[in-house]
């Protein structure tokens, strides 16, 4: 459906006032006022600068897709991020609080035990209280990983997400984009997949798009948030070969100058 510009900022405004309320309030709000509450998309694309889509400018990558949401929607021009790192950023996303204030000022290591601790309250424990349901699809990566030598882990789940889809269960690090997951010569996959879903050499990211729209389609009475959060284009870069293909005619890759591959090494 397409909403003009009027439309849209209703509905945002609607939702921003819903989110200044206290608790008791934000929730008599939601129930009493459901058809003006919208649902609420994040949608994080994992170290992607600004200028890398057409509708900031750039002519050699192809984003349509985006760049029709930008054209009927609002595009900023002055946005900054907290951190210029994951798990700080994503810490901040979800509290509201700059990375100082969390005590999470780099990205985490997989043995960490610096997770993002239960005491802050998150943007999706205070949609859930409001009657929203509560959903996260893919990278979480603000906590350590039992597999990798954490002691504890903190989920999506202990945070006030309702559903927890295809997130990692270990080092993001050497992740492997194809089906079954599983990177280089290590035994088990590094995301909480049991089975394919998808027809062909499954990708990643083409999963977890289709894991959204299904919470979507479950949720679709509202009012729901979902926080589609992708690995790509976080390295490793590995993506389908008819798209890589494409870009390589556009231009050839150059040659790697990396002589020592420490992911290769990975054992976990």
């Amino acid at each position: 459906m397409k909403y003009d510009r009027r439309d849209f900022l209703a509905q945002i405004g609607a939702g921003v006032l819903a989110l200044t309320l206290g608790t008791d309030s934000l929730t008599s709000y939601a129930m009493g006022n459901r058809k003006k509450i919208p649902n609420i998309i994040i949608v994080m694309a994992d170290d992607l600068g600004w200028s890398e889509l057409g509708c900031y400018g750039n002519i050699f990558n192809e984003t349509p897709n985006l760049d029709k949401l930008a054209e009927q929607g609002i595009r900023f021009t002055d946005a900054y991020a907290p951190a210029p790192v994951c798990s700080p950023t994503r810490a901040a996303f979800l509290t509201g609080q700059y990375p100082a204030r969390i005590g999470i000022l780099d990205y985490l290591r997989p043995d960490t035990e610096n997770a993002l601790s239960k005491s802050y309250i998150t943007i999706a424990e205070k949609l859930k209280e409001a009657g929203y349901a509560t959903g996260m699809v893919g990278k979480w990566h603000l906590s350590g990983y039992i597999p990798n030598g954490a002691k504890t882990e903190v989920r999506a789940k202990d945070q006030g997400f309702d559903e927890e889809l295809i997130t990692e269960i270990k080092n993001v690090g050497n992740g492997a984009n194809f089906y079954p997951y599983v990177f280089r010569d290590q035994k088990t996959t590094w995301l909480n997949v049991s089975e394919k879903r998808l027809p062909g050499n499954e990708y990643l990211t083409d999963r977890m798009n289709l894991e959204a729209v299904d919470f979507i389609e479950r949720h679709k009475k509202g009012p729901f948030f979902l926080y589609l959060s992708h690995f790509a284009p976080h390295t490793i870069l590995n993506g389908k070969e008819e798209l890589a293909g494409k870009y390589r005619k556009k231009h050839a890759s150059g040659q790697s100058k990396v002589s020592d591959c420490y992911l290769c090494k990975d054992s976990v």
